[in-house]
């Protein structure tokens, strides 16, 4: 069973967040995952004294304080992830074919990804692609030769689950879950955002 403290990592979008190291306040915008295990939160600041909109900032999520206030909540258009970090996806639009290493998952249901392209590893060449531009290429003959490299487990936070993996009872802070990947998997996580 899930401890509560880990039950509601990715319910976040729309309320009030404060840094507990820096003092930063404001709203909790997207939430970013990526494929080492870590969750940030983008907190956008208030308008300033000068009434200026300030630049939004991720936060480790350990560290910020989430005031959970439905009255005060922002609306939320909940967004469903499509692909798993660390699977391999081609562009439907922009002509890229990868590894997706980040996600962001943001207030408005809009989710993007960063897709590390198979023959770099620059920074520099990575692509930030909107999710529904994105076609998974996971079982294709062509990349089965392929590691599959796709992440069921979040080193920060709650395991995720993948569509087609039955997930086991297993303390979350613990055990890391076992994965058959015997059948074929379509889709990524499907789990909803507030149900994690």
């Amino acid at each position: 069973m899930r401890s509560s403290k880990t039950d509601k990592i990715h319910d976040v979008l729309g309320y009030l967040g404060e840094c507990k190291v820096t003092g930063l306040k404001g709203m909790i915008t997207g939430v970013l995952e990526d494929v080492a295990g870590s969750i940030q939160y983008m907190i956008e600041p208030k308008k300033s004294f000068l009434g200026t909109i300030e630049p939004g900032y991720s936060v480790d999520y350990q560290q910020v304080k989430v005031t959970r206030n439905d009255n005060k909540r922002l609306t939320v258009t909940e967004a469903q992830p499509k692909f798993a970090l660390g699977e391999m996806v081609a562009g439907t639009i922009v002509d890229v074919k990868g590894v997706v290493v980040t996600r962001i998952r943001y207030l408005n249901g809009c989710i993007r990804c960063t897709v590390q392209p198979f023959d770099t590893m620059k920074n520099d060449d990575r692509v930030s692609v909107f999710e529904a531009n994105l076609m998974t290429i996971q079982d294709e003959p062509d990349y089965a030769d392929r590691r599959d490299n796709r992440v069921t487990w979040n080193a920060t936070g709650a395991p995720i689950k993948l569509a087609g993996v039955e997930e086991e009872e297993t303390d979350a802070s613990t055990e890391e879950p076992k994965v058959d990947r015997s059948p074929k998997r379509t889709g990524g996580p499907s789990q909803r955002i507030s149900d994690l």
